[in-house]
């Protein structure tokens, strides 16, 4: 739960080694071995529970500001370039960046 929280908490921060990642928390663990333990607890793996975390970070970053660039709402999710969050983005939510920015644009007049 440590891991998680850390992840929650810092989503476009976090290194993607967990050796690393336990030193920080002081966990007693090795990284396989958090890996394994994150993978039975959570039912997901490591990796792909970060990917979504950053990625659910980048989306309330794109409802609530319309006017930061995507490339720096990527850079702020923790990639480097800006292509492969868009290809992440778009197989997670269905919809690009761009994309889900105007949806959520266009829902919010609505309401």
């Amino acid at each position: 739960m440590k891991i998680t929280d850390f992840i929650d908490n810092h989503p476009g921060k976090v290194d993607c080694n967990l050796d690393n990642i336990c030193k920080q928390l002081g966990l007693a663990l090795s990284g396989r071995q958090a890996r394994r333990v994150f993978r039975r607890a959570m039912r997901i793996g490591f990796k792909e529970y970060l990917k979504k975390s950053r990625l659910a970070f980048a989306a309330e970053q794109l409802k609530k500001t319309t006017t930061v660039p995507i490339k720096a709402i990527a850079a702020d999710a923790g990639y480097e370039r800006t292509a492969e969050f868009g290809r992440s983005f778009k197989s997670l939510f269905l919809l690009s960046p761009t994309e889900f920015r105007a949806v959520w644009r266009q829902n919010k007049r609505a309401a």
